[in-house]
């Protein structure tokens, strides 16, 4: 295997990681919003 191939492969595995964890940012106060609606009436028993 070539170095630019490796290169370039690491560049979008980079690039991939970095949307994955910005979708995850996005989505994580919607993820806790749901998990706390659920939990309220737990807590509250």
């Amino acid at each position: 295997m070539s170095l630019q191939v490796c290169q370039s492969l690491n560049i979008h595995y980079v690039m991939l990681l970095q949307l994955l964890y910005s979708s995850f940012l996005k989505y994580a106060h919607t993820i806790f919003a749901i998990v706390i609606f659920i939990l309220m009436p737990v807590a509250r028993l």
